[in-house]
């Protein structure tokens, strides 16, 4: 004898009839579709990515993660984006006894100043003279009004509203100046090696471009090659003041 059901299955039961009931059916074959991915079909890609990322998925750092670029310059953007470069004031939390100066402008070596102007990251990708020179070359050159302070600015406001440019050619740019600010300094603060002028890291970062569009989509190439030239024309062209300032002032 089996038994009967309870108020709360009854009413489970009752809940299931009139939801299936609101269902029209109709007569022919049933169409299965795969809502993971867009094409509706499905694809291991699309479960894998549903079983191991379910999280928040930060979109900036998704852009960087899919730029067509080698996968360590993927990694440094990663660094960047976290705040986890070897800046000087990085090591010094860890005991490194040497100077906290940048050896170039003698200012507080932060990420930001290295490559824009966050607290200890941007003096060396934004804040640093030969980083505000880079930033101002490509700005002249593509006719950008401005430019970012910190590398948060560049990807939360700075590409959608300022590069005038799909993202793609803008995070190949950022990968390119951004790698070449890196590893100049490097090349200062470890081996000693300062540029002979400020436009020959502006051609360093020129080469890094040239040597990653390969990797763009075959549709972006020449469009890229294009923006290596004008850049290129910017470089040739430009004649540093005869007056007597310091590279701050005249940047």
């Amino acid at each position: 004898m089996k038994p009967g059901l309870t108020t709360s299955e009854r009413g489970c039961l009752e809940e299931l009839h009139s939801w299936l009931c609101q269902s029209p059916l109709e007569a022919g074959q049933d169409d299965i579709l795969w809502a993971l991915d867009k094409s509706k079909a499905f694809t291991t890609n699309s479960l894998y990515s549903f079983l191991t990322n379910r999280g928040v998925v930060l979109k900036p750092s998704v852009n960087f993660w899919n730029a067509r670029i080698s996968l360590k310059i993927k990694i440094f953007l990663w660094q960047v984006d976290n705040d986890r470069l070897q800046s000087v004031v990085t090591l010094k939390y860890r005991g490194w006894q040497g100077s906290h100066l940048c050896c170039l402008c003698q200012q507080p070596e932060t990420t930001n100043h290295i490559v824009l102007s966050k607290k200890t990251t941007n003096h060396i990708l934004f804040g640093c003279s030969m980083a505000r020179f880079l930033w101002k070359g490509v700005g002249e050159t593509l006719g950008w009004i401005g430019q970012s302070k910190s590398w948060g600015d560049f990807l939360t406001t700075w590409i959608s509203r300022n590069c005038k440019m799909p993202k793609r050619f803008s995070f190949l740019l950022a990968a390119s100046l951004t790698w070449t600010l890196w590893t100049t300094r490097n090349k200062m603060a470890i081996e000693h090696v300062l540029p002979t002028n400020a436009t020959q890291t502006f051609h360093v970062f020129i080469g890094f471009m040239q040597c990653w569009i390969p990797l763009s989509r075959a549709t972006d190439r020449e469009k890229a090659r294009e923006i290596v030239e004008s850049l290129k024309t910017w470089a040739m062209g430009f004649h540093p003041t005869t007056y007597p300032v310091s590279d701050i002032g005249y940047i």
